[in-house]
């Protein structure tokens, strides 16, 4: 599926409630100009967010603020759309590379930005 009215097609052939979408907000920033269209069409139908963002061109997987998704916009939509799904942090500052003594820090910035995007879910 690619535009919001194929996924919404594919969940009623599944007919089932135990089907949703998975709305990634950083591979939607890649293939689309503007999310929020398809944010509030979709609306409660999204039951899992994958939140990264990026430049607009790669896949980054980095964190919310760093890039150029607009987050504000994004959030509201959400709202707006009655989405009740968690935010999944798909990012990584701590991987491998990450040196073991910056871990706690990153982690804790990584908590912070995600109750920044919380208070922006109105």
């Amino acid at each position: 599926c690619v535009t919001a009215d194929e996924l919404i097609a594919l969940m009623d052939a599944c007919n089932s409630e135990y089907v949703g979408v998975c709305w990634d907000v950083g591979h939607a920033n890649r293939m689309m100009d503007n999310q929020v269209p398809s944010i509030l069409k979709l609306g409660d139908r999204i039951k899992a967010l994958h939140i990264d963002d990026n430049r607009g061109k790669d896949d980054l997987h980095v964190l919310p603020f760093t890039g150029f998704i607009p987050w504000e916009d994004v959030m509201h939509a959400l709202y707006q759309g009655g989405c009740k799904a968690d935010l999944i942090f798909e990012i990584g500052t701590c991987g491998d590379k990450m040196p073991e003594c910056l871990k706690d820090e990153a982690a804790k910035l990584c908590y912070k930005v995600g109750e920044h995007l919380v208070s922006l879910y109105k």
